[in-house]
């Protein structure tokens, strides 16, 4: 009978793991997606008001955005692959800089609508480095979004990259 209990609250368990894995999924797909609809709501309401800047700027809003999407999914099909043992790194010389300077505009969507002041900072001494620039930036989009996720409206999120060691410092 003991044996069997910690076996249900071992089941018990799992199933929490699993629904708030599926909740925080969902939520991190939501996020993007509340993130392009303004901007997709703006250009069909306004778009011919709106300057030519003005529309490219809402149009790269939902590029940067609609890319995040895809890369939750492709984080949703690694971590399956990462159980099947399947996972590979593919290391190769990649534009730190270029990096995260598409990770910001991506953030810029929401960093706006919660007045947050968002600043990025990198060591010049910085430009190629070795590295699975794929992986990377899934790591520093899971960094700054949840940096955008607790930042209070009107607070300030700051990034910075330098080497340290031989190795890549994030701050």
């Amino acid at each position: 009978n003991q044996q069997l209990g910690r076996q249900n609250e071992q089941l018990r368990k799992l199933d929490e793991t699993k629904s708030n894995f599926f909740a925080n999924i969902s939520h991190e797909l939501r996020t993007p997606l509340t993130l392009i609809r303004p901007s997709i709501q703006a250009l069909l309401d306004h778009g011919s008001e709106l300057s030519q800047s003005g529309q490219r700027e809402h149009l790269h809003r939902i590029q940067t955005n609609t890319s995040k999407l895809l890369r939750l999914i492709s984080d949703l099909l690694d971590l399956a692959k990462v159980e099947a043992g399947k996972m590979t790194v593919t290391m190769r010389p990649a534009d730190i800089q270029a990096m995260v300077t598409e990770l910001e505009t991506s953030l810029r969507g929401g960093t706006e609508a919660k007045d947050i002041t968002f600043s990025v900072s990198i060591d010049p001494n910085i430009a190629w480095v070795t590295m699975d620039p794929d992986k990377m930036a899934r790591v520093c989009i899971n960094l700054l979004s949840n940096a955008l996720k607790f930042t209070p409206p009107g607070g300030a999120i700051h990034f910075g990259v330098s080497r340290s060691d031989g190795m890549l410092e994030f701050l």
